[in-house]
């Protein structure tokens, strides 16, 4: 295995995921970090408070807000671990790793 491949998405990608699970088998939930599903309904209903207060109370503006609320959700959602592991990967790809397989002992 060459140092390219581990530049690549999926070889460190596999290794995480199998650190992670072999950490939630080890461990269990870790109650000490937050759950991504809480820190989504939050974004949720955070979002929903400002979306209501600035659009109509009519059903097109409440199914414009539904839809800016979800494509809001999807982005940060997507975004943000991204960038988490883009940031990491910068500086080394064991960082990557670990970040990683952190991330997937806190989602598994």
């Amino acid at each position: 295995m060459t140092f390219e491949l581990w530049n690549t998405a999926v070889l460190p990608s596999m290794l995480a995921l199998a650190i992670g699970f072999a950490l939630d088998l080890a461990f269990g939930d870790p109650h000490w970090m937050p759950h991504p599903v809480c820190l989504i309904g939050n974004l949720i209903s955070k979002g929903e408070t400002i979306i209501r207060s600035m659009l109509p109370k009519t059903p097109g503006g409440e199914f414009a807000g539904g839809v800016l609320l979800a494509v809001v959700v999807i982005l940060v959602s997507t975004a943000l671990p991204i960038a988490i592991l883009w940031g990491a990967a910068q500086i080394h790809v064991g960082l990557r790793i670990a970040v990683e397989a952190l991330m997937c002992y806190q989602i598994l």
